[in-house]
């Protein structure tokens, strides 16, 4: 007896507001104008394998930290985090920074220049670090959820082939998106190691100037206030 193979759902892009999303509907390449449409519109079409991470680096001139940066700023804020495309967090001033800046001596505000610098740097490697890894989890799950549509897609298409010719253009879209999403995750992957490095030399660096400033706060007998970081 036949048996009576049952269509599966298959997800489509969807974009920022709802609406189905294809290449067509994406900014164009060069893009220089960024309203927040546009943004959301090329992580849709990331995340749903439209694009590769680096393809859309590529189109848009992108770094890949900036893209990881559109994608945090949706799931921390929405889409009204994309209002800013850097996102200024690192503006608290520790103990050391409040005697460094307040100093009137050249060398101490040079001093305080440095170690701001150095902690906004360490930051901002620590985020990209943080990015790297929350978005190869991310990706992993959407190219299972992906493969699964696959699964069940040549499941249908084997059973209805035993009664009729049947089109698997479904089936080529979306192994062409699964792609696109196991490529993303290589690029990601690949990213990883100078991320951990570039960690690593901050944290070496600021630990380095924190020690630094420390001994030049002591020989001048200056005392740290309990703000300061330890």
């Amino acid at each position: 007896m036949a048996i009576n193979a049952v269509r599966p759902k298959i997800r489509h892009v969807v974009g920022p507001t709802g609406e189905p999303l294809s290449i067509n509907d994406l900014p164009p390449p060069h893009t220089r104008r960024w309203v927040i449409r546009r943004k959301a519109e090329v992580v849709a079409a990331v995340r749903g394998g439209l694009l590769s991470i680096e393809g859309a680096c590529t189109r848009y001139s992108l770094s890949v930290e900036e893209y990881l940066m559109w994608e945090w700023s949706i799931d921390q804020h929405g889409l009204k985090g994309l209002r800013t495309t850097r996102l200024q967090q690192y503006r608290e001033r520790d103990g050391r920074s409040v005697i460094l800046e307040d100093s009137t001596s050249p060398s101490m505000r040079l001093l305080a220049a440095k170690l701001k610098d150095a902690k906004e740097m360490h930051a901002a490697a620590e985020d990209f670090v943080e990015l790297l890894n929350s978005s190869v989890v991310r990706f992993e799950s959407l190219a299972i959820g992906l493969g699964n549509d696959i699964a069940a897609q040549e499941a249908y298409l084997a059973e209805r082939r035993k009664s009729s010719d049947v089109a698997d253009l479904p089936l080529e879209s979306l192994r062409k998106r699964h792609g696109n999403l196991a490529h993303s995750l290589q690029t990601l992957r690949a990213h990883a190691p100078a991320a951990e490095l570039a960690l690593q030399e901050s944290t070496e660096h600021l630990t380095r100037l924190v020690t630094a400033v420390d001994r030049t706060l002591d020989a001048q007998e200056v005392k740290i206030p309990d703000t300061a970081e330890q």
